[in-house]
């Protein structure tokens, strides 16, 4: 990239920022603020941007932009039903059923067709990295050894209306979890729970190992320990796998006759290691609440998603599951939270809005059986995983992570020089 398209693209990091910090940060939580709102026009912004950008490079280049149309209008045509029922949630709807996905659409049409898909997620890739060493910083000296102290306040609506302490825009204290019989705080970064950061984090390192084979080894390492530092389980296992597989495909000369032994029994190493680590891990949390609460989310879950399976309960309804929950969780505020975000999507908008959200990671699976590339294979699974465990529904970055996969088989497919998906 030349030192002008650098220069152009510092806008990037802007929306990049704005992405991140709307993806259930607690500036989306904060009470009696309008952070969130604020947020909300500061993507639309920035996405209206792009797709004005968009449209003049596609002018350009004088690009086709008929399936681009095709994909725009059959989207639209199949989403249109579902938000006239749910048309009383108003400009949030709006905004991101019909709103933000076009935009996102426009934007990876356009880069895959004038040169990569991976500007907006470079730049993304790097605000999180600087965001890990921020939080392992603050993490380490702050909240471990207290050598920093945490004189910033804010009061979030997350598990409950609770104030939490830290860094402004920076890091906050939220988790603490048990180790060896001692209280010890998660790093959760600016996210709302040590989870959601992890899942980022995870995000992250699949785009940049995986898919775009970023051998950036520092910055690597800083989003795995970042990840320790979480103490989430199921992060924990998915940063494992990834780097297992990124092992496994890596090209690197030195790791050659290491690979050919490797890529023989790599799936079984896979598994055994895998379910080794998971029981490890899982022997601390089977016991605790968090595994009871995730139990009784997903029962509840079903439950609710049986009383309305095409449609849905309603985009946003977050009382649906309630009802099935343990009665145990109504009597305690801040326990009836949800945990869920994939299951959620389909208790909100039933299979209608559950086919539309999987369809991209379908044909991201479809074209790995095809081509016999174990990356587009796994990729779909990995995210699955995520967002099986974790709330990250509906943000920017969950939606610019579903759109990427219509175009992630042709770039690593042409990459390996197929013609075709």
């Amino acid at each position: 990239m030349t030192r002008k398209n650098k220069l152009e693209n510092n806008w990037l990091y802007v929306w990049g920022i704005v992405i991140i910090y709307n993806c259930f940060s607690i500036f989306t939580r904060q009470v009696n603020s309008n952070s969130s709102k604020i947020l909300l026009l500061m993507n639309f912004f920035f996405g209206g941007y792009a797709v004005i950008k968009s449209l003049i490079k596609l002018k350009r280049y004088r690009t086709n932009i008929s399936k681009l149309i095709f994909l725009i209008l059959s989207y639209y045509i199949y989403i249109l039903p579902y938000v006239y029922l749910n048309f009383k949630n108003g400009y949030y709807t709006l905004y991101t059923l019909l709103v933000m996905p076009i935009f996102f659409l426009i934007y990876f049409y356009t880069e895959y067709q004038c040169g990569d898909i991976f500007n907006l997620p470079s730049a993304i890739m790097n605000i999180i990295i600087v965001l890990s060493v921020t939080s392992l910083f603050f993490w380490l000296f702050g909240s471990i050894f207290h050598f920093v102290h945490f004189y910033d306040s804010t009061v979030i609506e997350w598990g409950g209306v609770r104030q939490i302490y830290g860094i402004k825009f920076l890091y906050y204290e939220i988790q603490h979890t048990m180790f060896l019989g001692n209280s010890i705080p998660r790093n959760s970064g600016i996210f709302v729970e040590p989870a959601t950061f992890g899942l980022i984090l995870n995000i992250i390192l699949i785009l940049k190992l995986l898919v775009q084979k970023n051998s950036n080894l520092i910055g690597s390492i800083i989003i795995i320990l970042t990840v320790v530092t979480t103490t989430s389980t199921t992060n924990i296992i998915v940063t494992f796998l990834v780097l297992i597989i990124a092992f496994t495909q890596s090209s690197s000369e030195k790791l050659k006759k290491i690979k050919k032994i490797i890529n023989i029994i790599w799936i079984p190493i896979l598994t055994i290691v895998s379910v080794y680590t998971v029981l490890l891990l899982l022997k601390t949390k089977l016991n605790g609440e968090s595994y009871s609460l995730r139990m009784d989310d997903f029962n509840a879950g079903i439950e609710a998603f049986k009383d309305h399976p095409f449609f849905g309960n309603g985009f946003a309804d977050t009382t649906s599951m309630i009802k099935y929950m343990n009665t145990s969780r109504l009597l305690q505020p801040g326990k009836t939270g949800f945990s869920n975000g994939l299951l959620l999507i389909f208790i909100q908008g039933g299979l209608y809005l559950g086919i539309i959200y999987i369809l991209p990671l379908i044909k991201m699976i479809k074209s790995g059986v095809t081509s016999k590339n174990v990356v587009l294979l796994l990729v779909p699974f990995l995210f699955l995983i995520l967002v099986f465990s974790t709330m990250a529904q509906y943000s920017e970055l969950d939606i610019l992570f579903v759109i990427m996969c219509i175009y992630i088989p042709n770039y690593l497919n042409n990459l390996r020089g197929d013609n075709d998906v």
